[in-house]
């Protein structure tokens, strides 16, 4: 933008098929990403020292709305401004500050500073569920460290009464806490708010809540699976171990189907000019990484390859952007927002980038038994078992189908 970031052009900027950001034109660095999926983040832009060789950091303020208006957040960018130019890193501050926070300090925070317009009585209400149910429960799990297991655990614990209590208020009052269905779905749903909120304020990448309902509830016809399981090396079956289909599909039976065997590696730039051969290059050449979303399949597959070698991602250098795809993080690298990152081969092949391939995974499709017989998926598969769908993943690379339909799994 050429002018002043207001609210009027920040409520007419439309989603597009990628993210995209505009930015003030009177506060350099001072900007809001408009999401492909309608979200409005205002961020902030800066170098973390000086010259031109100093890295670029940019750091998520807030949603554009409640809390965060256009002009609170031009006043809080002003702040962080000033911080940088004093030689301090917010960005990364706020990286240390996110590896630490606790459920239960999130939650504290949530009711201080993220209920919004929300009435008296349900705020009441709010802190009744956290007290009695998300810290008991969760509250001493690292806010980065919650994921989909551990929101369908709770679910189930808090359905099951694991947190029914009878407990003294007062001199002669009493609450009654009980657990059941209801409880535990609308205590879900406030958990659900709670972590957008913390989404909202850069704490975390993605929201490990979203997404748990409409799968238990049976709402997809198919999910396609590629988790890895470093104890057992094995992938997808541990996780319908851990509960992932939920307990509706998992009286219907589930079936797990395989999909593909496909190549996963390190996306570099064409050429590969820094030379990397493995991940210790990552380390020992301080090349700008970036990840995927921490519930990602191929987040959860760098974390244990790192592990394997003796390292963390703490040992590299990540930068501040998540991608929300493969693809996503292919064009990151494609036009220098980052250096390397974890991609399947077919993404660098089709951007013609550099490949250093790791290990083979296994893509899955997790489906309802009833639901492999109906129209749709019969039409599915009837196309990836034809000559065009094998001729395009040998053109894509890194595919291997010839085990495409194979039985995986058969539920009870």
């Amino acid at each position: 933008m050429t002018g002043k970031l207001t609210k009027a052009a920040i409520d007419r900027a439309k989603p597009k098929a990628d993210d995209y950001f505009l930015w003030d034109g009177e506060l350099k660095g001072f900007g809001i990403k408009i999401a492909r999926g309608g979200r409005k983040s205002y961020v902030c832009k800066y170098r973390a020292g000086s010259g031109r060789a100093a890295p670029t950091r940019r750091m998520t303020i807030g949603a554009h709305g409640s809390p965060w208006t256009v002009d609170q957040a031009r006043a809080e960018v002003r702040k962080l401004l000033g911080r940088a130019a004093n030689g301090e890193d917010p960005a990364k501050e706020k990286q240390e500050v996110k590896k630490q926070i606790t459920v239960a300090a999130l939650c504290d925070l949530y009711l201080e500073q993220g209920i919004g317009m929300k009435k008296a009585s349900t705020i009441a209400t709010d802190r009744g569920r956290i007290e009695r149910h998300i810290k008991p429960l969760l509250g001493k799990k690292r806010v980065p460290d919650v994921n989909r297991a551990d929101i369908k655990r709770f679910l189930q614990d808090v359905a099951n009464g694991k947190t029914a209590a009878d407990i003294k208020t007062g001199l002669h009052g009493r609450a009654i806490v009980k657990g059941g269905k209801g409880t535990a779905s609308r205590t879900v749903g406030l958990l659900g708010g709670i972590f957008s909120y913390a989404f909202d304020c850069g704490l975390i990448e993605t929201n490990p809540v979203r997404g748990i309902k409409r799968f238990a509830e049976g709402a997809a016809m198919a999910a396609g699976l590629h988790l890895f399981d470093p104890e057992s090396g094995e992938f997808n079956l541990p996780a319908l171990a851990a509960g992932l289909a939920g307990p509706r599909l998992a009286r219907a039976g589930v079936v797990l189907v395989e999909w593909a065997w496909r190549q996963q590696g390190l996306v570099v730039a064409a050429g590969n000019p820094h030379g990397v051969t493995g991940l210790g290059d990552l380390r020992d050449k301080g090349l700008e990484v970036m990840c995927r979303q921490v519930e990602a399949g191929s987040h959860l597959l760098l974390a244990h390859l790192l592990e394997r070698e003796g390292m963390t991602l703490d040992d590299l250098d990540v930068v501040d952007e998540t991608a929300r795809g493969e693809t996503d993080l292919g064009l990151a690298i494609l036009e220098g927002r980052a250096e390397v990152g974890l991609a399947v081969e077919a993404v660098a092949r089709s951007l013609k980038l550099g490949f250093v391939p790791l290990r083979r995974e296994r893509y899955d499709l997790l489906l309802g038994r009833r639901d492999y017989f109906e129209p749709p998926l019969q039409k599915l598969f009837a196309f990836a078992r034809g000559p065009a769908f094998g001729a395009r993943a040998a053109q894509m690379g890194g595919y291997d189908v010839s085990g495409l339909g194979k039985v995986r799994y058969n539920g009870p």
